[in-house]
């Protein structure tokens, strides 16, 4: 198997888990009289869900960059396709993710279960399957599945409905999960995975228009100084959106902080931070993650990481009425992203 294909298969299975994969192939291909789509282009919407950058993307598939978006935007080009699909323009790479997500992401419902098991048991395989298929029992679920183990402790990670979720909490709760298990349990988290939102437009916040998950910077970080340290107007406002990537960051959940300010009419300077929030357990934040923004042709235009002990991580920027980009935030194989319209 050659290493593309190889990747192909380990960023299929990852969105299997999150996007109705197949039949998003299904449905794209009817749009053409061939009813087929191509193996590259199936692997192309692999990668982009696998929240691989537009660069490693061209690398795996050994296209040159601009080749890559001259066959994604030809007439009979995987852009035409989900035009005809949606009935919506495709603007860029980042446009493939926004306009299909509504219909074909599915997991809403997922939740993620984080068991941290005491550091003096070790887990064979078997013993791991047996907890699986105990979970699966007890709950009436076979939807309770193993996601991975962290490296460098003991924590399990499964995914499962929020029903059987909870009522794996409740187990651990009432003191009965460890017997059930047979294995020491420190302590049990349901997470609800962040997921990309609908597009915040910006603009509207200058006009006090705000989504619910949006609140006053304040309500996270108290110390926190708005843009050019000076009270909000009409022409600059910050908000922020709490943040947890689960695993061994689950007590360190932190906030991600938009501010703009109108310059011109139609122009806006943007700055964009993440900072542990109040009821975090860390005033630094985790090293080694990413804070990148990207434009709307799938570039990133600015990017962060904190390579030492940060309180803050910040990218600024500007941009213009109606402009599109996207936030992503990246740790270790977790990525969340937010997508926003100026």
């Amino acid at each position: 198997m050659s290493s593309a294909e190889e990747s192909y298969v380990n960023s299929y299975i990852n969105v299997k888990q999150s996007w109705m994969i197949d039949e998003l192939f299904r449905d794209l291909a009817a749009t053409r009289k061939s009813n087929e789509l191509e193996l590259w282009e199936k692997q192309f919407l692999c990668f982009l869900y696998d929240n691989k950058e537009p660069q490693e993307i061209a690398d795996i598939l050994r296209f040159a960059r601009q080749t890559l978006n001259d066959r994604l935007s030809g007439k009979k080009g995987l852009y035409a396709c989900v035009r005809k699909l949606t009935g919506r323009d495709v603007k860029s790479w980042e446009s493939l993710f926004r306009l299909l997500y509504d219909k074909y992401h599915i997991g809403s419902s997922s939740k993620k279960l984080i068991f941290i098991v005491s550091p003096q048991k070790s887990l064979t395989v078997e013993e791991i399957r047996r907890i699986e298929r105990t979970l699966q029992r007890e709950t009436g679920s076979d939807d309770i599945n193993l996601l991975g183990i962290t490296e460098g402790s003991m924590i399990l990670i499964f995914d499962g409905d929020s029903d059987a979720c909870n009522k794996v909490q409740a187990l651990f709760q009432e003191g009965r999960l460890s017997e059930l298990l047979q294995i020491p349990i420190d302590n049990v988290e349901v997470v609800t995975p962040s997921r990309p939102s609908p597009l915040d437009i910006l603009s509207q916040w200058l006009q006090e228009q705000f989504s619910t998950d949006w609140q006053p910077v304040t309500n996270l970080v108290p110390s926190f100084r708005s843009v050019s340290n000076r009270v909000e107007t009409s022409e600059s406002v910050s908000r922020a959106k709490e943040i947890n990537l689960g695993g061994d960051l689950i007590d360190r959940p932190f906030a991600l902080i938009l501010s703009i300010e109108q310059e011109q009419e139609d122009q806006f300077s943007l700055r964009v931070q993440i900072q542990p929030t109040r009821q975090a357990s860390s005033r630094d934040l985790p090293l080694g993650i990413q804070l990148s923004v990207i434009d709307e042709q799938g570039d990133p235009c600015c990017q962060e990481q904190a390579d030492s002990p940060k309180t803050t991580l910040t990218a600024t920027f500007s941009g213009s009425l109606n402009e599109q980009f996207t936030v992503r935030i990246a740790y270790r194989d977790t990525t969340i992203r937010e997508d926003f319209v100026i």
